[in-house]
Formats: C-alpha cells, sequence, structure tokens
C-alpha cells in the first residue's frame, strides 16, 4: 500500500525531531523538539519551519529546520543549472526563517538514501566560529542565494556538538 506524501513527511519530522532530542540528551518534555502544529504553517514569527523546541540550548535558539523527505530528487540538479525541487524547498526554509528572525538549514532525504543539510556557507561559519573548519560537504554556489553548503547531517550534528553543549541541558 502506498504511504500518502503528507504522512511521509511528519514522520520524517517526526524522525528528526527524535534524533535531535537523542543527539541533545533532552529529557524534559517541554524542551524536547517537536513538530510546529499545521506543518510549519502555524505561528511563523514563534515558530519558523517544521520543528521547534523551547530548549536553551544554542541550537534551537539559532536555526529554523525545514524538512523534506520525498520519493526522489537528484542532487546534481544543483551543479547543472536546472530549477530542482531543493532549490524550491530552500527559498521555502529561507523564507520562513527570516520571518523568525532565524537562520535556515534544509534538512532532507530522499528514499533510501541518508539524511543530508543544507545551509548558507557563512551561517554554518559564524555559527562553528571563524576558527573552525567545516566538516566534509559540497558548497556550490546558486546566484542569488550565495553559497550553500551541503553535507550529511551526521557530520552536522557532531561538528556542533560542543558548541551546544556547552549551554545547559535541559
Amino acid at each position: 500500500m502506498p504511504i500518502n506524501s503528507r504522512t511521509k513527511g511528519h514522520q520524517f519530522e517526526r524522525e528528526i525531531c527524535n534524533k535531535l532530542n537523542k543527539f541533545f540528551n533532552i529529557k524534559i518534555n517541554k524542551y524536547k523538539f517537536k513538530r510546529v502544529p499545521l506543518s510549519g504553517g502555524f505561528d511563523k514569527e514563534n515558530f519558523p519551519g517544521d520543528i521547534y523546541s523551547l530548549s536553551p540550548l544554542r541550537f534551537a535558539k539559532y536555526w529554523s529546520v525545514e524538512c523534506k523527505f520525498y520519493k526522489e530528487w537528484k542532487l546534481e540538479e544543483l551543479f547543472n543549472g536546472n530549477v530542482c525541487n531543493i532549490m524550491e524547498w530552500w527559498e521555502q526554509s529561507s523564507q520562513d526563517a527570516a520571518k523568525g528572525d532565524k537562520l535556515p538549514i534544509l534538512v532532507f532525504k530522499k528514499n533510501h538514501s541518508q539524511i543530508y543539510f543544507m545551509t548558507l556557507q557563512t551561517d554554518f561559519q559564524e555559527y562553528l566560529g571563524p576558527r573552525e573548519t567545516l566538516p566534509k560537504g559540497i558548497i556550490t554556489n546558486q546566484g542569488k542565494y550565495g553559497d550553500l553548503y551541503i553535507g550529511l547531517l551526521d557530520d552536522f550534528l557532531d561538528k556542533i556538538y560542543e558548541k551546544d553543549i556547552a549551554g545547559p541541558t535541559p
């Protein structure tokens, strides 16, 4: 039986929430990452993106997380100049983040793949600090969007661990 794409998206959002809660070891329910009500259409100023947390963690205050899980997409579309889903998702992520005065991060995957992230290279570098090196990934210039950094979500989380765990752990 085929899965409804909306259900698939909600499941992926919950998967990312669980991954972040486990990664940051969040035990207190009110601080856990959760899906934004109404699939991210709730209150874009206070809850931009698809997931949120009321945690004092730096990550929760800094990033607006947009999640996308589609049957298929092609990363190479970013490099051949064609219009692609990934850039449409990035546009949505950027607009939502701006409404909430946060920086956008797109978390995405397709069937049977690892989980990727995309953000502006300058935002990622600012978050890490000027002397930190970025984890392995791809940097692509997308014209009006500037240099976008794409990598595996696990590598992103491993890199930010020390920056975020330095703050209070709820």
